[in-house]
């Protein structure tokens, strides 16, 4: 709800609307770029498409190992 200040950031995060940022307060340009750069950075520091697939296997070997998976009793 933008009647809230979460909201209200919420809000101006989300915009694209190219008349409502042009009209934009110094104050929700600064909160804009500040998110757009936060952006960035973790597109950035996503994981290689190797590392995902190890990190999944490695989870799943560890789910198994919680389930008793492979061993028999």
């Amino acid at each position: 709800m933008e009647d809230t200040p979460l909201g209200h950031i919420i809000s101006i995060r989300s915009e694209t609307n190219k008349d409502i940022i042009k009209n934009f307060t110094p104050s929700q340009r600064r909160i804009q770029s500040e998110w757009r750069s936060w952006q960035a950075g973790q597109v950035a520091q996503e994981m290689s498409r190797d590392d995902y697939y190890k990190a999944m296997a490695d989870l799943e070997r560890t789910f198994a190992s919680l389930c008793g998976g492979g061993t028999r009793g």
